[in-house]
């Protein structure tokens, strides 16, 4: 086990960070972790329902952000995928 711990954090240190969420995704599962034949569906939901499989609702996420967004926006309006823009950037178009 402690050979496996060693073996990750080697690794790890000398990975690169993902210039933005889409590439992050992309590096773990491909495009279709996230979309159906790797093309973004027009109404986007199914997207989120992907966000959703593995990061859980908004309500359940951790942060007052997330709690009083739940069903007002989805997480593509802040988390936006394929651009490399930070979610608090982004709180001005609204407010």
């Amino acid at each position: 086990m402690l050979k496996k711990i060693i073996m990750v954090l080697i690794c790890s240190s000398f990975s690169v960070a993902a210039a933005n969420i889409a590439d992050t995704h992309t590096e773990m599962s491909g495009c279709d972790a996230c979309h159906v034949n790797s093309e973004p569906s027009s109404d986007m939901v199914h997207e989120l329902q992907q966000c959703q499989s593995c990061h859980g609702a908004m309500k359940d996420i951790a942060g007052d952000n997330h709690k009083i967004h739940d069903g007002v926006i989805g997480c593509n309006d802040c988390h936006i995928a394929h651009k490399d823009v930070k979610p608090d950037a982004l709180c001005s178009q609204c407010h």
